[in-house]
């Protein structure tokens, strides 16, 4: 060993032996290839990350669609009960039934499956794909209001059914690779949930024709026209599934005797419907697809087939209490007394000239307008059999009598045993063609309206004065009858700024309601007309010819108009005659379900 001296020390010298100078590097190379071996393995986890997340987000695509298929299907089948295929034959909508729970291995033809098939996913496994198996399923459940979903609010069971809500989860056995090391198993399953369900929503309703199968549920035929101004950007909503495909015929039926596309010369006009006058849709369920030759509007508003059905918007709206009392056959007024506007005809029984005075409260038999003008103070009339008939030389007129309050009228139309009528024993509306001829003095149109409520738009083009019957509903808050109770508001209806209903039907029994424009008529108000018995007790009605026989027949007598300030909502709708209807909507909103999907 040599030594140097430095500094003072003795410093020695060591010399490395050639095995020494072989292993130098050694670590290095390990640390190389565990920073590749890491490496590769995060990619790897990578690549199966991003391939379970992109799986992920495509089952929940899936679950998304399906789940809303499957609500849009729950509305059908809550609103329509049924669905018809080309031939006319009936089947649940959706191809499933609300209530049972259901996989798509099982029932791969039920809508959901379809709209989760056409993601992606078919459903093929029953049940959760077991490890190792690349598969996925598809699964639907059904959820009663209680527990409902937390933070979700449950609405009126009388409007949804026992089952407002459905589940959907895709379940996706997706291949793995480096995962599978730690997991031992080639496939992790990914799983999507999606929950929809019916809300109760506000939202305008337009002229709403409900029967959910027969063809023509809606005509218009004959020399008429139908002319919709204002209101909401739907105008005309037909439920019927009839289609072209059936011999019977299309859902609305447009076969006048004239018209063309182009406004102003067609036989449905919505050119100046909807919120803007700017043009709104006609929507029905069924057919015809094209676009009839003789309806018209503005783009971009158009025809719409095959569209959702839309839900009564007075479901359980329960009927205005019996009064009790019997009210005689009106009393003679003179001229000017509670706007008896008839200075020439001597009533039946008078001494002067002057009207009929009807009070509110209950008819027997109806109420038989005949060669005199009634006027009808404001509050509820209970009309049992017979019919609210206008005939020859007659007018009938809204009083300016304080009667109730509300400003208007809402004539029930019922039998001996109202709620268990029959055909033919309930009474009904029946305006004759020379109804309303009598010479009075003119209508103002501004009293169509209640305390608070907006002028007539100018470009609705209501005139002035008016001749002619005119009938008011009462102004309420809600849009119904002072009194009545509307589902998922919680308070009766009190007098407010909106006309309310003017014609309800007793839903236990089909009625032929006909209403023709004489010597004009002017109806300011909803008028509400159903065949269904069960609605208040099941919130379902039986499918056609046992319920859905309410026909209202609107007609313009020759030279004269009738016109419309409100909503109609009825089984069937037939106008035809030799002049123009014309409706002036009103955008009021009413509660009805809507599909959403909450989580």
């Amino acid at each position: 060993m040599e030594s140097r001296l430095r500094l003072g020390r003795c410093v020695p010298i060591f010399q490395r032996s050639a095995r020494q100078y072989s292993e130098d590097g050694q670590v290095s190379i390990l640390v190389v290839l565990a920073v590749g071996l890491f490496l590769i393995i995060f990619v790897g986890f990578g690549v199966d990350m991003t391939n379970l997340f992109l799986h992920r987000q495509m089952s929940q695509n899936a679950a998304d669609s399906a789940c809303v298929a499957a609500a849009m299907d729950m509305e059908k089948q809550r609103v329509n009960g049924q669905c018809l295929t080309a031939a006319g034959t009936a089947y649940p909508c959706g191809n499933f039934t609300v209530g049972t729970n259901f996989d798509c291995a099982t029932t791969p033809g039920a809508a959901p499956c379809q709209y989760a098939a056409l993601n992606g996913y078919s459903g093929a496994s029953a049940g959760i794909p077991a490890a190792g198996v690349e598969s996925n399923s598809v699964q639907v459940t059904f959820l009663t209001g209680t527990p409902g979903i937390p933070g979700v609010a449950t609405p009126d069971i009388s409007l949804t059914g026992l089952y407002p809500f459905v589940k959907v989860d895709v379940y996706d056995g997706v291949k793995v690779y480096f995962s599978s090391w730690l997991s031992h198993s080639s496939t992790q399953v990914v799983h999507a949930l999606a929950k929809c369900g019916l809300q109760a929503s506000t939202q305008p309703i337009p002229i709403l024709v409900l029967d959910p199968t027969d063809p023509k549920s809606f005509q218009v035929s004959g020399a008429a026209t139908v002319t919709i101004l204002g209101g909401p950007n739907r105008s005309i909503q037909v439920n019927s599934d009839a289609t072209a495909g059936q011999a019977s015929g299309n859902a609305a039926y447009l076969g006048g005797s004239g018209g063309s596309t182009a406004c102003g010369n067609a036989q449905v006009d919505l050119c100046h419907g909807g919120i803007d006058f700017g043009g709104s849709d006609f929507g029905v369920t069924g057919g015809p697809p094209p676009t009839p030759s003789t309806f018209a509007t503005q783009s971009p508003f158009g025809w719409r087939a095959h569209v959702v059905p839309l839900q009564d918007p007075f479901i359980t709206l329960p009927p205005p209490p019996d009064p009790g009392t019997t009210s005689g056959n009106g009393t003679p007024v003179p001229y000017g007394t509670n706007g008896c506007p008839d200075a020439t005809i001597i009533p039946p029984g008078g001494t002067v000239p002057g009207c009929i005075e009807y009070v509110p409260g209950y008819y027997k038999g109806g109420i038989n307008v005949t060669n005199y003008t009634a006027i009808f103070d404001p509050g509820v009339y209970y009309i049992e059999g017979g019919a609210l008939e206008l005939h020859s030389n007659s007018l009938v007129r809204p009083s300016t009598a304080i009667g109730d309050s509300s400003q208007g009228t809402i004539f029930y139309l019922t039998c001996t045993n109202p709620g268990s009528c029959t055909s033919g024993n309930v009474a009904n509306i029946l305006v004759g063609a020379n109804a309303g001829g009598n010479v009075a003095d003119k209508f103002v149109t501004s009293r169509v309206h209640c305390p608070g409520d907006a002028p007539f738009d100018g470009r609705a083009g209501v005139p002035p004065t008016v001749d002619g019957n005119v009938l008011m509903a009462p102004c309420t808050t809600l849009g119904t009858y002072v009194g009545g109770l509307m589902p998922n508001v919680g308070t009766p209806d009190t007098v407010g700024s909106l006309r309310g209903i003017l014609f309800f039907g007793d839903r236990s029994a089909g009625a032929q309601e006909t209403m023709n424009g004489g010597g004009g008529l002017l109806l300011t108000g909803t008028m509400y007309f159903r065949d269904c018995p069960s609605l208040l007790t099941t919130g379902t009605c039986r499918n056609p010819p046992a319920d859905y026989q309410t026909v209202t027949t609107m007609t313009g007598g020759s030279g004269s108009n009738t016109r419309v300030y409100g909503q109609i909502v009825t089984d069937q709708l037939t106008m035809t005659g030799n002049s123009a209807i014309t409706m002036d909507l009103n955008p009021w909103t009413r509660p009805i379900l809507k599909v959403q999907l909450l989580q």
